[in-house]
């Protein structure tokens, strides 16, 4: 029997319309096998039936101009399987993670490397050299990052990239949070440390 799950990767996003969100749906499907991809709650898809690739592997991109949350299914035959997102009112400068980290095996750096924006209220990224700090978001797991991690970052063109994280404590369910003054933090998608 043929397997599909869904995951998108991050679970916020601005509603400004331009702000997108990928949604991966992972199936145990031949290449070239149809995905149908809907959406209830608001938001529009970039492909609403998108065709395997070798790996079983469909992508589409989700984007909202209305505040709230959106709950995208993703079908193959008979069985679905589905992802939400909420999205927030676009006000002010803020931060958002661009690159989330995966599962990671603790004591080894977080990969991919974790990458902040800082975007304007329109979610266009700015030309900002601010100094952005992450750290495990409190609540989320029982880890955090070493004392050797480089946790402040100054953004160049609007991006800083987080390339010395770790943490030596296993853990499940982490989520980083990324804070910068006076601009809105942004928080990651979620990832175990093995």
């Amino acid at each position: 029997m043929q397997t599909i799950s869904v995951t998108a990767d991050r679970s916020t996003a601005t509603a400004s319309g331009t702000d997108s969100v990928q949604l991966t749906a992972t199936t145990t499907a031949a290449s070239g096998t149809a995905v149908d991809f809907t959406v209830s709650g608001g938001g529009q898809l970039s492909a609403a039936r998108v065709n395997t690739d070798a790996s079983g592997v469909a992508k589409t991109q989700l984007t909202s101009t209305t505040e709230g949350t959106v709950t995208v299914t993703a079908t193959l035959g008979q069985v679905s399987d589905t992802a939400t997102v909420t999205f927030a009112a676009a006000s002010g400068p803020r931060l958002r993670f661009q690159t989330s980290p995966s599962n990671t095996i603790a004591q080894n750096l977080l990969r991919p490397i974790p990458s902040v924006v800082v975007e304007d209220n329109s979610g266009i990224v700015t030309s900002s050299t601010a100094a952005i700090t992450v750290a495990i978001t409190a609540g989320s797991c029982a880890a955090a990052l070493d004392a050797s991690s480089l946790m402040t970052v100054n953004a160049v063109q609007g991006v800083a990239n987080f390339n010395g994280l770790k943490s030596s404590t296993q853990a499940t369910g982490c989520t980083l949070t990324a804070t910068s003054g006076t601009l809105q933090a942004a928080v990651s998608t979620a990832f175990d440390l093995q």
